[in-house]
C-alpha cells in the first residue's frame, strides 16, 4: 500500500496519522533489532512544537522509506548525530535518541558500529 510520505512538509501541514504512519513502517523493517516501540505521542508533542532537530528526524525517516540515496557516509552520519542523541537522551528523550540510533542502522546496514 502506497503512503505519502510527509518529508519537507511545514508542521502544520502534517497530520498525526501521517507522522505515525512513518514511523510504523519504518519499524516494520525485519532488518532491524527488537526493540521496544517509542511513544509516538510523546514524540508527536516534540515534533509539533519542535525545531528543526525535529523535523530533520521525520525527513530522515521518510528519506530511508522513499529510498531516496544517502547523502552522508555513516562516519559523517554518526558524527552529526552523535551530541544530538545524547542532548535527547539528557532530556528524557530516549525514543526520540533511539530513532536516529534506527535510521543509522538501517541507512548503514554494513557500519559495525550502527
Amino acid at each position: 500500500q502506497a503512503m505519502t510520505l510527509p518529508m519537507g512538509m511545514p508542521r502544520k501541514a502534517v497530520s498525526r496519522s501521517e507522522y505515525d504512519k512513518v514511523w510504523q513502517a519504518l519499524l516494520r523493517n525485519k532488518d532491524l533489532p527488537f526493540a521496544p516501540a517509542p511513544d509516538l505521542d510523546q514524540m508527536w508533542g516534540y515534533y509539533k512544537y519542535g525545531a528543526m532537530d525535529e523535523q530533520a528526524l521525520l525527513d530522515q525517516a521518510c528519506e530511508f522509506l522513499g529510498q531516496f540515496p544517502v547523502r552522508l557516509d555513516a562516519a559523517d552520519f554518526k558524527a552529526k548525530t552523535y551530541t544530538l542523541t545524547r542532548k535527547l537522551e539528557g532530556e528524557g528523550r530516549e525514543d526520540e535518541a533511539r530513532m536516529w540510533s534506527t535510521i543509522c542502522i538501517l541507512r548503514y546496514p554494513k557500519d559495525p558500529d550502527a
